[in-house]
C-alpha cells in the first residue's frame, strides 16, 4: 500500500510548480504562448482552490464514516462476543440436561409365540361364535376378513 501523502506538502509542491510556471510565463516573448501558459496557470490556480476547499470537506467525510464504521464494528464484536457466550451457556445447559436424562431401560429379549395369532383366531371364535352350526356367523366373519383383506 502506497505511504499516505500529506496534503499540505502536496500543496506545497504544487504552489512551487506554480511559481515556476509564472515565472516562465512572466519571461515568454511570444505573445500566443504567454496567452496559453496564462490559461494554464489559471485553471491550475482554479482547480487549487476547488481542492483547498473540497478535500477537507471530504476527508472529514471520509474519517467521520471510517469511526462511524469502526463504532458499529466493536458493537458488532460486542454483539458477537454475547451471541457466543449465550451458545456456550446453552451448550452447557443442554449438555447437563442430558446427563441428567435416565439411563435408557434395556428391554428384555422379546420371544413372540409363532402360534399366538392362531391361539387369539381360536379364542375370537370360541367368544363370538361359540356354536360352530351357525354357519350364518361363520360367513359373515369370512366375508368381513375377505373384504378386509
Amino acid at each position: 500500500m502506497a505511504a499516505a501523502v500529506d496534503f499540505q506538502s502536496v500543496m506545497a509542491e504544487l504552489s512551487q510548480f506554480q511559481n515556476a510556471l509564472g515565472d516562465i510565463h512572466a519571461s515568454l516573448k511570444n505573445q500566443k504562448n504567454k496567452e496559453i501558459l496564462g490559461d494554464v496557470l489559471d485553471r491550475i490556480r482554479e482547480a487549487r482552490a476547488d481542492v483547498e476547499v473540497e478535500y477537507p470537506k471530504v476527508m472529514d467525510l471520509i474519517l467521520s464514516t471510517a469511526r462511524q464504521c469502526q463504532d458499529e464494528a466493536q458493537q458488532n464484536l460486542a454483539k458477537i462476543a454475547d451471541k457466543k457466550a449465550q451458545i456456550q451457556q446453552k451448550t452447557a445447559a443442554l449438555a447437563a440436561a442430558q446427563k441428567a436424562l435416565p439411563a435408557k431401560p434395556e428391554l428384555p429379549d422379546a420371544k413372540i409365540d409363532p402360534v399366538l395369532g392362531q391361539k387369539l383366531r381360536l379364542d375370537l371364535l370360541e367368544r363370538f361364535c361359540p356354536d360352530e352350526t351357525d354357519l350364518d356367523g361363520m360367513d359373515r366373519i369370512r366375508e368381513a376378513w375377505e373384504d378386509w383383506e
